[in-house]
């Protein structure tokens, strides 16, 4: 399956320090062509990190929130 830049999909997350995991959802960066893909996560809460974006115009692109 050949996924698109900027598809959202459904990943599961391991936790570190405890055992489990989460299903969340993360925007495609890269397909690499085989079984692997490079994707960041999506988020309400916001971080504060040099790498982490904001998405200011989301309702502007026709985008929905994934939690209300």
């Amino acid at each position: 399956m050949t996924l698109r830049l900027g598809e959202v999909v459904l990943i599961r997350m391991e936790f570190h320090q405890a055992a489990g995991v989460k299903v969340r959802p993360a925007a495609v960066l890269l397909d690499t062509g085989d079984n692997d893909f490079v994707a960041a996560p999506i988020t309400s809460h916001a971080r504060h990190s040099e790498f982490d974006l904001t998405i200011a115009e989301w309702r502007g692109a026709g985008r929905t929130p994934l939690i209300p």
